[in-house]
């Protein structure tokens, strides 16, 4: 699915009925549009400023044909309140799950996430809004685009390498961030 962000304006005319459309071509597919709020962007902003993160992890697969090592962009917010994360999963989708388990006296924690390219999408709508996690944004989008490049070529073998430089930068960027007062 693919995200559409909309002014409030744009929203009042598609209420009113002056401006209507409910599908948009994309890479040959048919998406849903999802109308987005500025201010539910500006609220998201602040919840992956305070409870979120933005990682690029590397995982393996089990495909012969493919290489063995790749990098995935994800985004993440982890809480123990599941009502937030529900209204994260209504609005802008995405897939939630229990992080941690409640032990002792500690609270069930939950996640919300999206991987990939709809987190990629998902970015560039608060990117705006971001104040923390403004400079670990542009790294993930960076990332992206280079990733969507070198699917257009052919596979180089120079390309894990260079993913694995990115999540080592936004890497830094959360050490950086925390060795601030």
């Amino acid at each position: 699915m693919q995200l559409v962000f909309v002014s409030e304006r744009y929203l009042y005319l598609l209420e009113q009925g002056l401006l209507s459309f409910a599908l948009v071509h994309c890479r040959t597919l048919w998406y849903n549009i999802y109308m987005i709020k500025e201010t539910d962007l500006a609220y998201a902003a602040g919840v992956i400023d305070s409870d979120g993160c933005i990682t690029i992890s590397h995982e393996r697969r089990n495909d012969r044909d493919k290489p063995n090592l790749y990098h995935r962009l994800n985004i993440r917010v982890i809480t123990t309140d599941y009502r937030i994360l529900e209204w994260f999963k209504s609005t802008f989708d995405g897939s939630t799950y229990v992080q941690n388990k409640p032990r002792g006296n500690r609270k069930t924690c939950w996640a919300w996430q999206k991987r990939d390219a709809p987190a990629a999408e998902f970015i560039k709508g608060i990117l705006p809004y971001l104040i923390y996690k403004k400079d670990q944004g542009i790294v993930a989008l960076e990332f992206r685009e280079y990733k969507d490049k070198r699917k257009q070529q052919r596979f180089v073998s120079d390309s894990v390498r260079n993913e694995k430089e990115f999540a080592d930068k936004l890497k830094s960027l959360h050490q950086h961030r925390r060795a601030m007062p």
